[in-house]
């Protein structure tokens, strides 16, 4: 039966997970341990089929959310990637076993903090009715008299979608002293003035809700500010999974024209070579305009697997990479 990876913890944080299970006080769990570091996974349960796939995502990570801020309540956890599913517990124990030291790092700087989600949206017809008292609004409102309704429309949209930035902006502004990072997405629906996910320390809360208080008060005729946490969708640090295939590998390998694999020395020889290639003098001189996308996320799925290599004497079957999403980013583990 499949697992799904909740996330990676420390020992103290397994053993409460089992004694509250064990006292009937929280959900079952299973515990991977390698190196220190523990995975916590749940049965992944059978696939079921829905048309609506956005549906059955929101599901999985609302599943996926509860679960881990179960886990984060008791301590440190690097989050999993929601949907992040393996074999069985000798797959785990791989990936603790291969990248164990990388995890460690990840959980180290990522462990303590917590995800937050923050929506901003407003009542478009109540934010028309405030900002009436503002000389520039109510300047265009005078300068649209007698003009074609169409064009007077379309001035005022633009206003708008420029107080909608000016919004963000100053939301941005407002929690620069609190996060330690944020991700901004793309506002859902007509009335979104911002999504974003940050990253804030476990005893910051307090201050970021103040700051949002203060914010909120600026808000001309109302809004609606929403906070989740954590943020499981879209994680910072949350581990992804990604399966080794052979086909996927050579194409990594032919790209940087690598032989095939032995050492992570001779990976960055070979990168180092490639980068010289790439320089516009070597393109000038040798006419090889060689193809740079992909060439860096080739060079790290080849030294994850040299690496894992030379710790389990064999070809992983899976390697874990710490995946910013938001930012369609990787961090490489």
């Amino acid at each position: 039966m499949s697992l799904r990876l909740i996330g990676i913890t420390r020992r103290d944080v397994a053993d409460s997970l089992e004694r509250q299970a064990a006292a009937g006080a929280g959900e079952p769990f299973t515990v991977v341990e390698a190196y220190g570091l523990c995975a916590i996974l749940a049965p992944a349960g059978a696939r079921r089929f829905t048309l609506f796939r956005r549906r059955r995502e929101a599901r999985e990570a609302a599943e996926a959310a509860c679960r881990l801020a179960h886990v984060a309540a008791i301590g440190a956890v690097l989050p999993a990637r929601p949907g992040t599913v393996i074999d069985d517990p000798m797959q785990a124990l791989e990936l603790l076993t291969g990248d164990s030291a990388a995890l460690a790092q990840a959980l180290d700087r990522f462990g303590a903090m917590r995800q937050v989600r923050i929506g901003v949206a407003w009542d478009e017809a109540a934010m028309i009715a405030g900002l009436r008292s503002r000389p520039d609004f109510a300047g265009l409102l005078a300068d649209s008299v007698g003009t074609i309704r169409s064009q007077a429309a379309r001035r005022i949209r633009a206003f708008l979608g420029e107080e909608r930035m000016r919004l963000a902006t100053i939301l941005a502004e407002a929690l620069a002293a609190v996060v330690q990072d944020r991700l901004a997405l793309p506002p859902e629906g007509e009335d979104g003035v911002a999504d974003l996910v940050v990253l804030i320390d476990g005893d910051r809360q307090t201050a970021l809700a103040a700051a949002l208080a203060g914010f909120e008060a600026r808000l001309v005729g109302g809004g609606r500010i929403t906070c989740t946490a954590p943020a499981a969708v879209t994680s910072f640090a949350a581990v992804t999974i990604d399966r080794t295939d052979p086909a996927r590998i050579e194409r990594a390998r032919r790209l940087i024209r690598v032989d095939p694999i032995e050492s992570p020395a001779r990976l960055r020889a070979a990168w180092r070579a490639y980068v010289q290639r790439r320089l516009p003098e070597s393109i000038a001189e040798t006419g090889d305009d060689l193809d740079f996308d992909g060439a860096g996320e080739a060079y790290r799925l080849l030294s994850r697997i040299a690496g894992q290599r030379r710790v389990l004497g064999h070809d992983p079957s899976l390697v874990a990479d710490i995946r910013r999403d938001g930012a369609g980013e990787r961090r490489s583990a």
